[in-house]
């Protein structure tokens, strides 16, 4: 099948010619290929766009390709090239004209030979990628394919590794990663996995392809599949399949117990297992009536039985070659050949056609993705946690309108010396008094020069920083004694709201100092008309959008370290303008302990309410 390309796809891939569309797996689009030069047919399988652009993911892809890069097995589909480039994230391997195991198993059916020798060869090959520290996680018959010569390779290695990583995912609706009917129980439950889970799968394949069924009920979602995997022991292949040999049927429940360490350790010790109830059911000689090509070596070989004869395998016969002598191992090559007579071919049964067989990576995004055991077992609501945080927050909140501590007042100071808004400046009190009128300062008594004195200026500060507001008034004789002064500064009045250090000052007729005195001020003026209130608004409502958008994949019950950092950052500055609002509100002059104290709270009440919106999104 053809298609019109993105350019970027065949920009990116200049030594091969893309011809166009394969098919779509589990994984997303899949290309069909040549290369220019070597003129070899490839598979190009592409990362959905929307995971290509999430560096974790991208990050995961680009590792995974690097490691089946480095595995070469006659039953593993070699990789040939990883490009990354232009926001396009592409694999290529090589082409496997001969179909799935699954289009040979419901087209023709399979005898219990061959299904054998086709679950001797996958055991071959992921024993191979277990040794490299390489687990498949989605074994089945449709990731088992053939190439020109009729040889099974395992595919898909790591697909659920890449957009899951270690833990087992699923999407929101229900729909798992991988495919539930084949999945281990330990898998299914967001457990650890190792090769007793890839042994799991396999025991499942070999399971349907004797009895054309599945271990396990396929009614019901995804989920329900899986739950049973995790509460249910398969059904004894006895009772659905009497004519399976006896010994090829407890080898086959056994890689299908529940618990990991009652199966097959390894791979190698599934098929070696596989190859000898199959000689002692079929009789020696019985992997060359297969249906397939086998090659393998070592236990697994030997365990099928001697290799004894060789044919034209251009007629169809079979290979066997032995290697024993040079190398003390045996290496054994089996063509198609022909049925056992009394063993007619198994053909699939209608319960194992319509199976669930995952999502479908390319119709999502990373955020449509959460851990498949919050599923299975939904955690906890986080009443602790989001408690915390609601404790966090009120302090924070309490701390702005209280405040830590207040700032101190210095300088020449007697009581009946000097009044600001008719409030004796010495007396402790605040001063209060709306910037949009004049503010009135009397004076009496001054000490020593400050009796010169023929200006006065106000001026206010705020964590020990001066703010621009800073207005003189000439000093005039009062009726009343003294000296008074109308000081102008209504053109600050847009600067802040709350209280602040104010200070008087006297000023020689050079507007040299003579006296100052610090008093408590509050600009009793609406915070929303003020610098300080509007600019806290304005910063804490862009704080907070951000913080919700970054609260986006915790939501979809994705952890990201990302968006944990970017909700500490954002509680940081919330708690800061929490704290000015309150300033600008309440009044009570922010101290540097209170400011402090409000980003630490701020931080970690947003971390904590992520840690919180995380388990709820799960």
């Amino acid at each position: 099948m053809t298609q019109t390309l993105e350019p970027s796809i065949q920009a990116v891939l200049p030594s091969y010619e893309v011809t166009g569309e394969l098919g779509r797996g589990a994984m997303g689009v899949v290309l069909a290929g040549r290369h220019r030069q070597l003129e070899r047919d490839v598979a190009i399988k592409q990362l959905p766009p929307a995971f290509a652009a999430d560096e974790e993911v991208r990050q995961r892809f680009g590792q995974e390709a690097r490691t089946l890069a480095a595995l070469t097995h006659a039953h593993i589909v070699p990789v040939y090239d990883y490009v990354e480039r232009e926001g396009v994230c592409l694999l290529v391997m090589e082409a496997l004209p001969g179909g799935t195991l699954w289009d040979r198993f419901t087209n023709e059916g399979l005898t219990m030979a061959t299904a054998c020798t086709a679950v001797l060869a996958t055991c071959a090959g992921l024993q191979h990628a277990h040794t490299k520290g390489v687990l498949h996680r989605d074994v089945k018959p449709e990731n088992l394919m053939f190439d020109a010569e009729h040889t099974l390779k395992v595919t898909d290695f790591g697909i659920a590794e890449v957009f899951g990583g270690d833990e087992t995912v699923t999407t929101v609706g229900g729909a798992v990663i991988g495919t539930p009917a084949y999945m281990a129980p330990e898998q299914a439950q967001g457990q650890a996995c190792g090769p007793p889970a890839d042994v799991y799968a396999t025991g499942t394949v070999l399971y349907e392809l004797l009895t054309g069924s599945l271990p396990f009920s396929i009614e019901g979602d995804p989920m329900e599949i899986l739950e049973r995997r995790v509460q249910e022991d398969p059904v004894p292949i006895t009772e659905v399949a009497p004519q399976v040999p006896d010994a090829l049927a407890a080898v086959t429940m056994r890689a299908l117990q529940r618990d990991p360490d009652d199966r097959y350790p390894s791979a190698e010790a599934f098929g070696v297992a596989v190859g000898e109830a199959a000689t002692e059911s079929f009789g020696p000689g019985w992997l060359g009536r297969s249906d397939l090509t086998l090659v393998a070596a070592g236990p697994i070989a030997i365990s099928a039985g001697p290799a004894t004869t060789t044919t034209d395998t251009a007629s169809g016969g079979a290979t066997v070659s032995d290697a024993s002598a040079k190398t003390g191992r045996e290496t054994m090559i089996a063509g198609k050949g022909t049925p056992i007579p009394q063993e007619p071919p198994l053909r699939v049964r209608a319960t194992a056609v319509h199976r669930a067989t995952g999502a479908r990576i390319g119709d999502l995004s990373p955020e449509d993705l959460v851990r498949v055991d919050d599923l299975i077992r939904p955690p906890r609501a986080p009443r602790f946690t989001l408690a915390a945080a609601g404790l966090l927050l009120a302090a924070l909140l309490a701390i702005s309108a209280l405040g830590l501590g207040s700032p101190q007042t210095a300088g020449s100071r007697k009581r009946g010396q000097v009044t600001v808004a008719g409030v004796d400046a010495a007396s402790g009190r605040t001063v209060g008094a709306d910037l949009a009128h004049v503010v009135p300062v009397r004076a009496y008594h001054l000490p020593g020069p400050a009796r010169q004195a023929h200006y006065v200026r106000l001026g206010f500060s705020a964590f020990g920083v001066e703010l621009p507001a800073s207005r003189s008034a000439v000093l005039v004789p009062s009726r009343h004694g003294g000296f008074q002064a109308s000081v102008d500064a209504t053109r600050d009045r847009i600067l802040f709201a709350g209280r602040v250090t104010g200070t008087v000052r006297f000023l020689d007729s050079n507007k040299h100092g003579l006296l100052a005195s610090d008093f408590r001020f509050d600009a009793q003026r609406p915070f929303y008309v003020v610098a300080n209130g509007v600019l806290g608004l304005l910063v804490l409502a862009f704080a907070l959008s951000y913080a919700w958008s970054l609260s986006h994949p915790l939501r979809r019950g994705r952890r990201r370290s990302s968006a944990f950092v970017g909700m500490g950052i954002n509680g940081a500055i919330t708690g800061a303008m929490i704290v000015d609002l309150g300033w600008a509100i309440v009044g009570p002059q922010p101290t540097l302990a209170t400011v402090v104290a409000g980003i630490i709270l701020g931080m970690l009440a947003f971390v904590l309410l992520a840690q919180g919106i995380l388990v709820l999104g799960r």
